[in-house]
């Protein structure tokens, strides 16, 4: 018998916090942003009155496992679009038991739910190391696609000089947008202290930063998907954005343009940004 992965217990948020109450639109708006975690009224704790409701659930983190494969490509896939190895790169990320955490119902974790379709993920933080040689083809094939995105030709070389002269990690992290960003610090917290249990310690992060525009040339119109990343953007000494969906045939102007902004924040800062985070953000 195989032995079960060592479970994180994280108290990421209670139900008697405010930050834990998601926003509160419509129902079809709501139930559309969660749609990836398959997730029902009944089972997400859902107080309905008329047309608008606020779900209250209190979250924790826990260890990946390797069943939260598929919830983890319905992330990637809306990270990464366009990216056609987007499930290689989800199992991958489930089998690192050991390293950042996924965003679950707290009850669930309480009641020992078994994860078995990975029905209440909420969000995940991991990371891949760009030198990990049992992985290989898989790493080298994201790493191709964000390196081969990068049009800026001066940002790509510098680019390719961190990768080959230091240790560089990826980073990724995602979570449904209506969850708060009092979230954060606690779930780079918990990625900070098994990098250290594990001994890995990097130079660079490389991250990709979720973004949206609704006007394809004022880079002053950009808005990152989570309130935190502008923190991270700001520390980064790396900075391109990749348009990721073209909506030249969008029949209005209110239609979202995807990207993702693609960083390289080195170690040092990348500690202050989490510091600001706690500051800003913590419960």
């Amino acid at each position: 018998m195989e032995d079960q992965p060592n479970h994180k217990k994280i108290r990421l948020m209670t139900e008697n916090d405010d930050s834990s109450l998601a926003s509160s639109s419509t129902r079809d708006d709501v139930l559309s942003s969660c749609s990836s975690g398959d997730i029902s009224d009944e089972e997400s704790n859902v107080d309905i009155t008329d047309s608008e409701f606020n779900i209250n659930i209190e979250f924790c983190g826990r260890s990946m496992e390797e069943t939260d494969s598929y919830a983890l490509e319905k992330f990637l896939n809306d990270l990464f679009l366009g990216y056609d190895s987007v499930k290689d790169l989800a199992k991958l990320i489930s089998k690192q038991t050991n390293i950042g955490c996924v965003v679950a119902s707290a009850e669930d974790d309480e009641d020992n739910v078994e994860y078995e379709d990975s029905k209440d993920i909420f969000g995940f933080i991991t990371i891949l190391n760009m030198t990990n040689t049992e992985s290989e083809n898989t790493i080298h094939k994201i790493h191709d696609w964000c390196l081969n995105n990068c049009s800026d030709q001066k940002v790509s070389v510098k680019l390719k000089k961190i990768l080959a002269s230091h240790k560089v990690c990826m980073l990724l992290s995602e979570r449904f947008l209506d969850i708060p960003p009092k979230i954060a610090p606690e779930l780079y917290d918990t990625l900070m202290k098994d990098l250290i249990a594990e001994k890995m310690k990097f130079d660079y992060y490389w991250m990709f930063l979720k973004t949206f525009s609704i006007n394809d040339q004022d880079k002053s119109r950009f808005e990152f998907a989570y309130p935190e990343c502008e923190l991270l953007y700001n520390k980064a000494e790396i900075k391109y954005i990749i348009k990721l969906r073209n909506d030249d045939s969008a029949s209005n102007d209110d239609e979202l343009i995807h990207y993702f902004s693609a960083i390289v924040i080195n170690a040092r800062e990348f500690e202050v940004a989490i510091d600001d985070m706690k500051r800003l953000y913590s419960i």
